[in-house]
């Protein structure tokens, strides 16, 4: 009974004398004490790994049983957790409730914030003992040190070639389908990855620029408008004219004489 009676009185007697975090019962500090001593009784039979929690062992066992109780009703997704599961959720729901306090920027989990937060903070806490390059995550150090092991876990099935990332792999295989998916706006060119098209535009973007600026001297106005046959040197500044004629967002005529 005054063990009951503590919910009512929010009284809490059970102090941790590492941290001085108080508990209301007292198995709940022998359980918070686990944290402190390293304790972790409780071994999975099939992998050996240890447990603080006879639930967290339990949580662990149906990765082994292959055991998915919690499904989306969404798609046909399930998880071993509950929790994992209202997180996937989210991705139907649109839901990000993990905002960054430095920008505008949300997320799903708090692990996606806290890993995109080092991105703020200049944060590099995962060193390669090879060369002491150093970066934000650790799957992005595992996938570096394959550099220095010369490991290529990924083969293309069509050559003899492999790779250390699957990403590019995929590149790569477009070389075999022929497949371009980033195409260029400014020409019909399309390429095979997103880096080659940054490459392409940079150049097309260069060489634009000094087209542009070599009419100043020739007095080149190709841009003829059909309207009134007014010539501009910049396609651009002959679509500004043409909305006097439409009509639509009408400019300052200022504007458009000054690219005459």
């Amino acid at each position: 009974m005054e063990q009951h009676q503590k919910v009512h009185t929010r009284e809490k007697s059970n102090v941790c004398t590492e941290c001085n975090k108080v508990l209301r019962w007292k198995q709940n500090l022998k359980q918070h004490q686990k944290i402190h001593t390293g304790e972790k009784p409780y071994e999975c039979t099939e992998c050996n790994k240890l447990f603080q929690r006879k639930n967290n062992l339990k949580q662990h066992q149906k990765i082994h049983t292959g055991e998915k109780p919690y499904q989306c009703t969404e798609c046909d997704k399930a998880y071993i957790a509950k929790l994992s599961l209202k997180v996937h959720q989210q991705v139907h729901t649109g839901e990000k409730t993990h905002k960054c306090t430095q920008c505008d920027k949300a997320f799903i989990t708090s692990g996606n914030l806290m890993k995109y937060q080092k991105i703020h903070t200049g944060e590099k806490p995962y060193e390669c003992t090879e060369c002491n390059k150093l970066f934000r995550r650790k799957s992005n150090l595992k996938q570096h040190q394959k550099v220095h092991t010369g490991e290529k876990p990924f083969e293309c099935t069509e050559c003899d070639k492999a790779f250390i990332t699957n990403g590019n792999l995929m590149n790569h295989q477009k070389v075999h389908t022929g497949e371009k998916p980033y195409e260029c706006t400014e020409c019909d060119k399309a390429f095979i990855t997103n880096g080659e098209l940054k490459n392409h535009e940079k150049s097309t973007l260069g060489r634009n620029r000094m087209n542009q600026h070599l009419k100043v001297h020739t007095g080149e106005k190709p841009n003829e408008c059909t309207e009134c046959n007014k010539v501009f040197r910049i396609k651009e500044t002959l679509k500004q004219h043409q909305k006097i004629h439409t009509g639509k967002n009408l400019i300052n005529v200022d504007i458009v004489t000054r690219h005459l």
